[in-house]
């Protein structure tokens, strides 16, 4: 009875986003270290999260929410457009909202992003 309590009752689980294995044609890149992290191949900046907000998918020209984002969580950007009143891309189909406040972002010098980004 208890097991047919926790089927319906369970929350469902959130999946957080999985690290990209490298591609071969990106080994020649060179590690270039900025702000306590390693910039990838794509990168833009880096997002730093002040309050909890929510990370999303997009899918049918609508959002659905993948799950909180907490404070003082750090994310790549890999881009940025004005869908859904502005979202940084953070990879893998992930996108977090341009919210003041809430997120922090913040961009590498040019000459790292070259290095990175030849």
């Amino acid at each position: 009875m208890a097991d047919l309590f926790w089927t319906f009752m369970k929350p469902e689980l959130m999946e957080e986003p999985a690290p990209e294995e490298p591609k071969e044609e990106d080994q020649d890149i060179p590690v270039v270290h900025w702000e306590g992290m390693v910039l990838k191949k794509g990168q833009i900046g880096k997002l730093t999260v002040e309050k909890p907000i929510n990370l999303w998918t997009r899918a049918d020209g609508k959002l659905k929410a993948v799950r909180v984002l907490k404070a003082g969580e750090t994310y790549r950007v890999y881009g940025y457009d004005g869908g859904f009143g502005g979202q940084y891309s953070v990879g893998g189909g992930y996108f977090v909202t341009k919210i003041d406040g809430f997120v922090k972002y913040k961009t590498p010098s040019k000459e790292k992003l070259k290095l990175v980004n030849p």
